[in-house]
């Protein structure tokens, strides 16, 4: 397993609904806060030179926080 490679959690819920990782991004400029898909090697307060702000346009990002998240375009129907 590559240092970039994570086993999948088990759910703490104790449901079986599709999740997934979204990393939320913030402006060191405008203070913009902005999300994505997760990416691997992304961990909190890493600088993100690569990727622009949506608000600003300037490579000012760095990585505010990481979530784990239900898919809502995978959730069952009930």
């Amino acid at each position: 397993m590559s240092t970039n490679e994570f086993p999948m959690i088990p759910s703490i819920y104790g449901d079986e609904r599709p999740r997934k990782t979204i990393t939320e991004l913030k402006c060191l400029h405008c203070n913009n806060i902005q999300v994505r898909d997760f990416k691997g090697g992304d961990f909190i307060f890493k600088k993100i030179n690569d990727e622009k702000c949506n608000k600003c346009s300037r490579f000012d990002l760095i990585i505010n926080s990481i979530h784990d998240i239900i898919d809502p375009t995978k959730s069952k129907q009930r």
